[in-house]
């Protein structure tokens, strides 16, 4: 998915159609999908005929068309958002619930994407036990794949022989560290090629251990409790999401602190327009954003004017200014962070730590 947000946060267009929907992964549900979908997609041809050229309109209703025509509702997950423009037609299934909307602009709305790689979604799972290590690849509580080859590995494929030793004794601990350390280095091999966090299922004395000897313990997200390490790997999935997504929560809402150090600082911007210039000069740090909060504007001349849904009726007018702001942002090397309501009030839902 980071792949698929860089490649697609950096299409700049004519005209960029994005459509994203709430969605569902079970039946009779997700026959409900396919219906929305197709409405949106009509209401997207008649805005497009509205505010472009009949060329134009046609091209990119036609694309959208038959992109929807390749999506199989039955896979759908929480969230679908659809790219389409004269280079690109492609969809992304996203295990985030989204809310239903249409955006026509010059780039493509990207912020789901964003939301999704913040919310940490997509982990890598280490089961491991003095004698044993399994290593899942999941989504939510989705189970997308189980690593073989070198795993499941045990001490005895790596020579270990633990049999008749104190385990207590300083040779044993040893011999422990050493094969987690072997666990540890093939597990970062699968994590160089596609990163994520890594939680390890396992008790408070083998995660002790293995975060001594871990290569990169950054990686390593947090410890999960498992009842059997050696039930079917989609039930573990089952069973450890609720701990991880408690944990990713927290770990958003610790990162608030940020923002209340930052207002004794006065480094914090809550002004729309402010917000923005600051963006533009590159002065952005970490953008927070109330979850599920949209506001288009028109720019004029990089002045930014708030304007209400019905008021966009050109493509200088922008479906989502805050969307703008995230991937600009992120070009500057600014991050962004998802917040509950509550928990930016008192900024309006918007605030942005400066660098300076």
């Amino acid at each position: 998915m980071k792949e698929t947000l860089n490649r697609l946060k950096k299409v700049v267009s004519n005209c960029a159609v994005t459509l994203v929907l709430r969605t569902h992964r079970t039946h009779p549900k997700n026959e409900k999908d396919s219906i929305k979908l197709k409405n949106m997609a009509s209401e997207t041809r008649q805005r497009l005929e509205k505010e472009y050229s009949a060329d134009i309109a046609k091209k990119l209703g036609d694309k959208l068309d038959a992109l929807i025509a390749e999506i199989d509702i039955r896979y759908n997950l929480e969230g679908l958002v659809l790219f389409v423009d004269e280079e690109h037609a492609e969809y992304v299934r996203l295990p985030i619930k989204l809310n239903d909307r249409i955006s026509i602009d010059n780039t493509f709305t990207t912020r789901s994407l964003f939301r999704a790689l913040n919310l940490e979604t997509r982990y890598y799972l280490l089961i491991l036990s003095k004698d044993k290590a399994r290593l899942l690849r999941a989504t939510t509580d989705y189970l997308e794949k189980e690593y073989s080859d070198p795993f499941p590995m045990e001490t005895d494929k790596i020579h270990i022989k633990t049999k008749g030793e104190d385990r207590a004794s300083d040779k044993y601990l040893q011999i422990q560290q050493e094969y987690f350390n072997r666990v540890d280095k093939e597990v970062n091999k699968i994590h160089n090629k596609e990163s994520l966090p890594i939680y390890i299922a396992t008790d408070s004395t083998n995660y002790a251990q293995y975060m001594l000897v871990a290569d990169s313990p950054n990686r390593i997200y947090g410890q999960v409790a498992l009842e059997n390490r050696e039930a079917k790997a989609s039930n573990i999935v089952k069973e450890v999401w609720p701990i991880i997504r408690e944990q990713t929560k927290k770990k958003l809402l610790d990162r608030k602190a940020e923002l209340s150090k930052a207002v004794s600082s006065g480094k914090v911007l809550s002004d729309y327009a402010e917000i923005w210039q600051a963006i533009i000069a590159g002065r952005g740090q970490t953008l927070f954003v109330q979850e599920g909060l949209y506001q288009p504007a028109r720019l004029k001349e990089d002045q930014v004017q708030l304007i209400e849904k019905a008021d966009i009726h050109s493509p200088e007018d922008i479906d989502d200014i805050i969307d703008e702001m995230i991937e600009k942002n992120s070009f500057s090397g600014g991050d962004v962070v998802f917040l509950p309501q509550e928990e930016l009030i008192d900024f309006q839902g918007l605030a942005l730590v400066t660098r300076y």
